[in-house]
């Protein structure tokens, strides 16, 4: 309803950018059956589309793995010495180490979306 709104009062060609919280779950498990919070990537790219919005990228731009929360990585990082078009293959390098770990994680996706 809230894509579809979006879609409707902007202009073919508008770019719109969403931050969501990817699960590799269908749902989380201490959520009532009914209720999704974090959905899948395949469920937010079906969602766009159906809201008339075309996406044109989507990757991990920040994760609770192994890498980030590193001291060393967060003082590079707030130090400004650790360039910022890195962050997204931190983030892809670290999503696969914790798949490797664990099962049923998140992190956080940018999807960039355009209005058709």
């Amino acid at each position: 309803m809230v894509l579809s709104e979006l879609a409707r009062v902007s202009r073919p060609g508008a770019v719109l950018a969403f931050i969501e919280r990817v699960s590799e779950q269908r749902e989380e498990s201490w959520m009532p059956p009914e209720t999704i919070v974090r959905r899948r990537a395949e469920a937010y790219a079906a969602a766009f589309s159906s809201a008339r919005l075309s996406v044109r990228a989507a990757q991990p731009i920040c994760d609770d793995g192994p890498i980030w929360h590193n001291r060393r990585i967060d003082r590079l990082v707030l130090g400004g010495r650790l360039p910022t078009r890195l962050f997204a293959a931190i983030a892809h390098i670290d999503l696969a180490v914790r798949r490797r770990r664990t099962v049923g994680s998140w992190t956080d996706h940018l999807f960039v979306c355009e209005r058709s």
